[in-house]
């Protein structure tokens, strides 16, 4: 492509929203017109007119069908294939049909049987993007968790939920190596014209024919892959794949089953996050041989516990953090790490007894004076006047009793509490 894919998924949306989702007439017109000359099927045509499949799971040849039926119905001006695909690209794609590419069958799954209908193996990225660039892969709606009320006048449809900012961190950890490969659930659905069979003795699961897969879990993880595939053809990783041939009913359980997963709050989840910098900063403060701290902070102590040191350096320096690129990223984790270990020694220098007082309340207060002071040009008399303020405020805060919110995270008030006891010092 030559232009920014998310673009054209925007343009698309916006055009497809505006002249056609709560239009039948030209919905059908636009339905046809594509099938006809792509044999793209009705109902991904029409999950992509409602919006109950992403653009961000289309290829870019689905992407090229919806512009020029956009094109078709005098929708979006014929200079617009042209500024998204290349001329190349065009030819390739203007009149390809998809069903001159079902030679995919059959496709064999190395994997092993949990139980009746039921398999786990091995794949990659690329043999998912296998699948669909055959327009193999479905959102079924009908089997999901969420999905989003939209009202326009007297219309009203349901849209898929898709959360871009947990599809970008995927994607993110996908490109840095970093993602631990976990499940994708592929259900075959129902259908007289479904041939499979399972091989025991190969430990393979061989199709020989299927009209599509339901994606059942792991939406999210399966649009990061394709978004870090259409930005890389190159790009591979190893998944692991369930494949399922449940009934909507079963697979409405499933779903069910998995959500009933004991769920972390965000504040302990964040705190499991390698890539966040307050965590890589905690780590650091544990870890020096030149940290006050060493081997004390940890998750199951209520002295300098892990998860809120971790919490309350990111409420204090997170603003520090947005401003970060990731080529950024290490330099000033070092260099945070190198300024708060100083901050927390000479504090800790001052008043040995601190290191068996790392309460919430006290945790806080210092990195408040920490945060403050680094606005402040770097020398001894600034740090002898940081450590002596927060040293007073320590004393200010225990008549006022400073704890979290039931989740664990700063309360306004408390902030705001915490703050004063540095000004009217």
């Amino acid at each position: 492509m030559k232009e920014n894919r998310e673009a054209l998924e925007s343009y698309i949306q916006k055009i497809i929203y505006k002249s056609l989702t709560f239009d039948k007439t030209k919905s059908e017109e636009f339905i046809d017109r594509v099938h006809e000359i792509h044999n793209l099927s009705i109902g991904r045509i029409s999950d992509y007119i409602s919006g109950r499949a992403a653009l961000q799971s289309a290829t870019e040849f689905e992407l090229f069908c919806l512009l020029q039926g956009l094109i078709h119905l005098n929708l979006a001006p014929a200079k617009q294939l042209s500024y998204y695909f290349t001329l190349e690209e065009i030819k390739d794609f203007e009149h390809y049909r998809l069903e001159d590419s079902k030679d995919i069958f059959p496709i064999i799954i190395k994997a092993v049987e949990i139980s009746d209908g039921q398999w786990i193996g091995a794949t990659s990225v690329k043999e998912l993007m296998q699948l669909r660039a055959h327009s193999l892969i479905n959102y079924n709606v009908n089997a999901q968790r969420t999905m989003q009320r939209v009202i326009k006048g007297d219309k009203e449809l349901y849209r898929i939920t898709l959360n871009k900012h947990a599809v970008n961190s995927i994607r993110r950890s996908f490109e840095s190596g970093e993602f631990i490969p976990n499940t994708i659930t592929l259900n075959i659905p129902e259908d007289p014209e479904n041939e499979f069979y399972y091989n025991e003795k190969n430990s393979e699961l061989v199709i020989k024919n299927i009209n599509h897969f339901d994606i059942s879990d792991g939406y999210h993880r399966y649009v990061a892959a394709c978004q870090a595939y259409d930005q890389n053809d190159k790009f591979n990783y190893p998944l692991e794949i369930r494949i399922v041939s449940f009934d909507n009913d079963k697979v409405k359980k499933f779903i069910f089953q998995e959500d009933q997963k004991t769920k972390m709050s965000v504040i302990n989840r964040n705190s499991l996050d390698t890539s966040r910098i307050s965590n890589a900063v905690t780590e650091k403060l544990n870890n020096s041989m030149m940290s006050n701290l060493k081997g004390l902070i940890l998750r199951d102590s209520p002295n300098y516990n892990y998860i809120t040191v971790s919490y309350l350096i990111d409420f204090y320096f997170s603003k520090n953090f947005n401003r970060v690129n990731s080529t950024e990223k290490n330099r000033y984790t070092m260099e945070l790490s190198s300024k708060l270990m100083k901050d927390f020694n000479a504090v800790l220098d001052s008043e040995p007894s601190l290191l068996n007082q790392g309460t919430w309340g006290n945790i806080a207060v210092m990195l408040q004076g920490f945060q403050l002071y680094d606005k402040e040009p770097s020398s001894d008399d600034n740090q002898r006047n940081m450590v002596q303020s927060i040293l007073v405020a320590l004393k200010k805060a225990k008549a006022l009793n400073l704890k979290p919110d039931s989740q664990n995270r700063m309360k306004r008030k408390t902030a705001n509490e915490i703050r004063k006891l540095f000004i009217d010092s």
